[in-house]
């Protein structure tokens, strides 16, 4: 593992691999890395390398609450982190909110990207709701109720303090003003995004897209099969990436993202060009 300073924040990074086309890799909400080091493993197995790293709220990576946006920041690192490891270009997998980081470079940077894997995608009234009370609300909730030793209890920061143990007196000594504020912040800009199909992106957006971009069928109520066909039909681009070996559609069972991986390899194989990566 390193750590790289990134516009003030410390980022958690590690890569496998030597050689080959850079596969980065994205958890989804705020969880650790870690848990897609399984995907990684597949990848390298295949003739990729692999980027892991925690975004800040992530894993072993700094707290921050003073951004204006949660999501701007983080395609900012991502973009400067690749800069400071000198990849020029690279394959980005994406799960849920972090397939909204993968599309937004997509759209503003295209010349740093071979393509996307995105494994869920957010979508509509229902989803926008539920992703607002689980990524911000509940945390909002336990602070004003039981302070900041409650926020450690929850979901991704709780996570967070599983694999940095040390994270917990960071969040304990946050300023629970400073918190709520961030919270309230980001949680505005959830709310204000563009609600289509394709939480936070417009028609027009989803159009502009250059990049080739595969998409997994995970179906739940944040990830509704109307938006997987929404964006598959709106993307120029775009290729479903299909399980249906034990996996129907509307399932809420979990899909075997190492069999993901293996599908996204052959799909990344069309578009690869290491001279250029």
């Amino acid at each position: 593992m390193a750590t790289a300073q990134i516009n003030g924040a410390s980022l958690n990074y590690s890569f496998l691999g030597t050689a080959g086309p850079v596969v980065i890799l994205m958890s989804a909400g705020r969880w650790p890395v870690v848990t897609l080091r399984p995907m990684a493993r597949v990848f390298v197995a295949h003739g990729f390398r692999a980027l892991l790293y925690d975004r800040r709220n992530c894993g072993r990576s700094s707290l921050d609450f003073q951004a204006a946006s949660e999501e701007t920041a983080w395609a900012d690192d991502l973009l400067s982190l690749m800069e400071t490891v000198k990849i020029r270009r690279g394959f980005f997998l994406g799960r849920s909110s972090t397939s909204r980081i993968a599309l937004r470079i997509a759209r503003d940077h295209p010349d740093r990207v071979l393509g996307l894997g995105l494994v869920g995608i957010s979508g509509g009234l229902l989803a926008r709701r539920a992703l607002v009370d689980h990524y911000f609300g509940q945390y909002e909730r336990a602070c004003r109720v039981a302070g900041m030793s409650a926020v450690c209890e929850l979901a991704s920061f709780k996570s967070m303090i599983e694999v940095a143990p040390d994270a917990r007196v960071r969040i304990e000594a946050t300023d629970p003003v400073v918190f709520l504020a961030a919270m309230a912040r980001w949680r505005t800009e959830v709310l204000t995004a563009p609600n289509g199909p394709v939480l936070g992106f417009s028609d027009q957006d989803l159009q502009s897209l250059s990049v080739p971009i595969g998409i997994a069928n995970k179906h739940n109520r944040t990830h509704p099969e109307s938006t997987l066909h929404h964006a598959l039909k709106s993307i120029p681009h775009s290729q479903l990436i299909d399980r249906p070996e034990g996996y129907t559609h509307g399932s809420e069972l979990p899909l075997d993202l190492e069999e993901v991986a293996v599908d996204l390899v052959g799909y990344f194989r069309q578009f690869q060009n290491p001279a250029i990566a």
